[in-house]
């Protein structure tokens, strides 16, 4: 026996009134992406710019603290023009180099711009400061 015409007909599981309904929590869904990817790519050109500063810092007080030759071993106007030949050298273009002694110790600070939407949010300038105590080998 055949069922009667209304149980054989299929529902789309819709009715009329929500269909489109996902279209706008779609496109909120994609905005909301592409957003959050922003924010993250941004932080991570940040972290990276901090981390080649760092490294820049270091490096520059190092080849100053390390510098072969008489007088070089000295903190005084040789190591100080070293350290900021150095960091010149290998920094990229923007970056404001800063050296000074204090003592025994030669003090390099490198700045440059905030390439990230987090300098509209805080901190347009990133600084970052390396101090090295420069040693004079004994010869045996």
């Amino acid at each position: 026996m055949p069922y009667p015409p209304a149980l054989n007909r299929r529902r789309s599981g819709t009715e009329p009134a929500e269909r489109g309904a996902g279209t706008i929590s779609s496109a909120f869904g994609l905005l909301f992406l592409v957003g959050f990817l922003t924010v993250m790519i941004s932080v991570l050109i940040a972290l990276y710019r901090s981390s080649m500063l760092t490294a820049l810092a270091h490096d520059a007080a190092h080849a100053a603290a390390d510098a072969p030759g008489p007088g070089r071993r000295a903190c005084g106007p040789g190591a100080i023009g070293l350290a900021e030949r150095r960091a010149t050298e290998l920094g990229a273009p923007g970056v404001t180099v800063e050296a000074r002694c204090q003592g025994t110790q030669i003090v390099v600070s490198v700045s440059a711009a905030n390439p990230s939407l987090l300098a509209a949010l805080g901190e347009p300038l990133i600084t970052r400061t390396a101090t090295v105590r420069i040693e004079t080998r004994v010869e045996p």
